[in-house]
């Protein structure tokens, strides 16, 4: 609600009442929390939408690593086998 004045006295009277500091106060902390809310609700369904999305590719990721540590290490120890086989035959 604005605060305007109008010829009616009676009129101003109440529109005045409605436009105390307190009342325009109420109304700013009031619209703040809402903002202060929604940028929760909004914040809070980002992150949950990131993690369901991330958590699996995550773990897939991590998976992968150590599929592929272990394929370096065998071909290391194939590496290994192969010259201790060499240097026997010489």
């Amino acid at each position: 609600m604005t605060c305007r004045k109008t010829g009616s006295q009676t009129h101003v009277k109440t529109i005045m009442q409605d436009c105390t500091l307190a009342a325009q106060l109420s109304r700013a902390f009031v619209l703040f929390g809402r903002l202060v809310a929604g940028a929760f609700i909004v914040t809070a369904l980002a992150y949950g939408v990131g993690w369901a999305w991330l958590t699996p590719e995550l773990e897939r990721c991590r998976l992968a690593v150590g599929t592929e540590s272990g394929a370096h290490a065998a071909m290391f120890d194939e590496e290994t086998g192969l010259r201790l086989c060499d240097e026997r035959r010489h």
